[in-house]
């Protein structure tokens, strides 16, 4: 990865994974508690993505969703080559 920057080095490494959906979602449903529902999961991770990458990773709950769906689905149905 090369020479890390101040910042990087401050940023935790579980929100590192979670640049992309795959890691995005597997933090959320890690986040899921008797306390907290998924709605409640994804705005933490929301929020702290903010804190340490300027912006938020989906647009809103709705988007985080589709791509939700979209991961169950090829799960469930691999590509077969």
């Amino acid at each position: 990865m090369g020479h890390l920057t101040e910042k990087m080095r401050m940023i935790p490494e579980r929100l590192l994974k979670c640049l992309d959906a795959k890691g995005f979602i597997s933090e959320v449903q890690h986040r899921i508690s008797n306390q907290k529902n998924m709605l409640q999961a994804y705005e933490e991770l929301e929020n702290e993505m903010q804190i340490h990458f300027g912006k938020r990773k989906y647009s809103d709950y709705a988007t985080f969703r589709v791509t939700l769906s979209r991961e169950i689905k090829k799960k469930n149905n691999p590509t077969k080559l």
